[in-house]
């Protein structure tokens, strides 16, 4: 690792499009990838938390795919990086391309098809898997990332604290 970089919340690690330097890793906190929609809306793509990897999916790009912003402050190590010498180093990228695989494994999407109670409740319990950190997220940015309106996941976070099984959801 190569360096350590402290984001403020709403500080963009990079802006899509932006030349691709290197991955992060997430010490601490909680980042935000945003896609932006032709018509300029944002959409939330995915959220990283410790121990997760920021900028990896866009390696063999010239430019990154995502915006990544600080939703918490945020701490980084930027892995050192040498495009030329990552594609001759076989372990490395065997080694990055399987953290890689994993989390979008674990971060792969477990709700499509489901009622937007379920899809929530599946989105709380995946991101409990993944950090110990309450939801520091709105439930916009939640909406967004699940593809429905906001007020939607409000009645469906109500719903669910109610049942008893929304525990440490934002209020």
């Amino acid at each position: 690792m190569q360096r350590v970089r402290v984001l403020e919340p709403e500080e963009m690690l990079f802006r899509e499009g932006t030349p691709f330097q290197a991955p992060f890793i997430v010490t601490s906190g909680c980042l935000e990838l945003i896609l932006t929609m032709p018509d300029g809306r944002e959409r939330v793509v995915a959220f990283r938390v410790p121990g997760e990897m920021v900028g990896l999916e866009s390696w063999n790009r010239d430019v990154h795919r995502y915006s990544a912003r600080a939703i918490t402050q945020s701490t980084l190590c930027r892995l050192r990086w040498n495009k030329a010498s990552s594609r001759r180093n076989a372990a490395l990228m065997s080694s990055l391309l399987a953290k890689m695989s994993a989390d979008a494994e674990r971060n792969g999407i477990p709700w499509p098809g489901l009622p937007a109670i379920e899809r929530v409740r599946a989105f709380i319990e995946d991101f409990r898997n993944r950090t110990d950190q309450p939801l520091p997220m709105t439930r916009a940015q939640i909406g967004s990332h699940l593809g429905m309106a906001e007020e939607t996941v409000v009645r469906a976070m109500k719903t669910l604290r109610l049942r008893g099984t929304g525990r440490a959801m934002p209020d």
